[in-house]
């Protein structure tokens, strides 16, 4: 039984399986040599496949990983393609393995609020957050400083809250580990100065 041949190319994503080990977190995944494949084959085969995915395995990894894997085909829903009638190469995958550190947050102010107020406390949740990066760059970081211009109390008569990024101001070579820690709720309490006179 013969059929039309087909050919085409698919940019090769990435997947990695496992969990590395404590204290660490993953890096970037990619692939090493061609992050593009060509498929030959039957075009009833090739016409099926809508993506091509490598998959590392990183469990108990505590330092960089590569490897060589067989990447795996799926079809638009999701479903793996049957690719033994296919000529399929493997590929050079590899994950970075980083630290982590939890560091405390430092929120700067600027401006006076206005008359016959001053500023009080700042809070914000969390706290803290934990960055991954090389061992060398975390040892530098003890903690984060938010700029006094993302906070700034010119004339303010009343609490300011907001909602602040901090993923901008994070260290060269450092990211989240936990990508929604980067929305920090921050409230500046202002309130009226009291005065009181005493009777010498």
């Amino acid at each position: 039984e013969l059929e039309d041949s087909a050919s085409k190319q698919f940019p090769i994503k990435t997947n990695t399986t496992g969990t590395v080990a404590s204290g660490c977190a993953l890096g970037d995944v990619e692939i090493t040599d061609a992050n593009v494949m060509k498929v030959s084959g039957p075009a009833s085969v090739v016409n099926q496949i809508d993506t091509v995915a490598a998959t590392i395995n990183v469990d108990g990894m505590s330092t960089d990983i590569t490897d060589r894997v067989t990447p795996v085909f799926y079809d638009a829903q999701g479903e793996v393609v049957d690719t033994t009638k296919l000529s399929v190469s493997t590929v050079n995958i590899s994950a970075q393995i980083l630290n982590t550190k939890d560091v405390e947050l430092e929120f700067l102010t600027t401006g006076t609020p206005a008359d016959g107020y001053q500023a009080g406390d700042i809070t914000y949740t969390p706290q803290k957050v934990r960055i991954k990066g090389e061992a060398a760059i975390l040892n530098t970081i003890n903690k984060i400083t938010i700029p006094e211009e993302v906070l700034d109390l010119t004339d303010a008569s009343s609490d300011i809250e907001k909602t602040v990024d901090i993923s901008t101001y994070l260290p060269s070579g450092t990211a989240l580990v936990i990508s929604s820690d980067s929305k920090i709720d921050v409230t500046v309490v202002v309130e009226a100065v009291k005065t009181k006179t005493l009777q010498i």
